[in-house]
């Protein structure tokens, strides 16, 4: 049997195992689907490895658990939101309205380079690692770029009066997916 269809079928027989673990940790929403993701990735990476542990699923849960305590660390360090607190869903009928009020707040807050900097990373799915390429500078400070602007958004945001409920969760969970990228 070849890597990808064995591989497909110890993701298949583990999926909902480690989902299960990760949502009970992390409870429900896009921080616990991508630390399950992450999990997989990692199998996938040290797939000669994962693929004869006498533990597969113990393997996958220990990876899941590091995975959540970086995750952790990682905000605890920069002062986020915490991870109990539950973010708003966005309804779909609500995301042109807070697509709106986003330009409005990254017309104010941020200047021309910055708001391409937003969009490039959030919007758009760039990596630090290529956004650095394409600024020609380091990929730390491409981070530290980032971090600022996410700052001033912050600071933006906490002075708009009538700011919805609904964009403050997208931008706190921009800024949580943010940080467990980096």
């Amino acid at each position: 049997m070849d890597k990808d269809t064995e591989f497909s079928k110890l993701y298949k027989e583990h999926y909902e195992s480690i989902r299960k673990y990760v949502k009970a940790m992390l409870g429900e929403g896009f921080l616990a689907d991508d630390i399950v993701q992450e999990t997989f990735l990692e199998a996938w990476r040290k797939y000669d490895i994962f693929r004869v542990h006498p533990n597969q699923i113990g393997w996958l849960m220990r990876t899941a658990c590091f995975k959540i305590r970086n995750l952790r660390k990682r905000l605890s360090r920069r002062d986020e939101i915490s991870l109990d607190e539950k973010l708003p869903e966005i309804a779909r009928e609500d995301y042109s309205l807070e697509m709106k009020e986003l330009e409005i707040i990254l017309e104010k807050a941020l200047n021309d380079e910055e708001r391409l900097r937003f969009r490039r990373y959030f919007l758009w799915g760039y990596t630090v690692a290529e956004m650095s390429k394409l600024e020609g500078i380091t990929e730390n400070n491409m981070r530290v770029r980032i971090c600022r602007l996410l700052n001033k958004l912050r600071r933006e945001i906490k002075a708009v009066s009538l700011f919805s409920l609904t964009l403050a969760g997208i931008l706190g969970e921009l800024c949580l997916l943010m940080w467990t990228l980096i």
